[in-house]
């Protein structure tokens, strides 16, 4: 991926770094680095409650690296994807 690519959808990423310098996405679900760039961001999992709510979530960490210079990569954009699935469990019992 080059910044023209990404300059087509963040027109202002390839007036900062240039035409057709090498970019890198790097993805992480580590917390601790999630925690690098948001520092209350709630830990990924899931919960389940006594009327069968439950609730799925999954941080994603991304950080978007430039080549300015040969063999020289700086930090363009962090960003923090969460995704969440809320539910109900029914039971036989239950009613909709």
């Amino acid at each position: 991926m080059t910044t023209s690519t990404v300059g087509m959808a963040l027109p202002n990423f390839k007036e900062e770094y240039g035409n057709n310098k090498a970019v890198d996405l790097i993805l992480s679900i580590n917390h601790e680095e999630i925690l690098k760039h948001n520092e209350n961001m709630p830990v990924s999992g899931v919960t389940l409650d006594q009327k069968g709510n439950y609730k799925v979530s999954l941080n994603i960490g991304a950080n978007i690296v430039v080549e300015k210079k040969q063999g020289q990569w700086v930090d363009a954009r962090n960003l923090v994807l969460t995704l969440s699935l809320k539910g109900k469990i029914f039971t036989t019992d239950d009613e909709f």
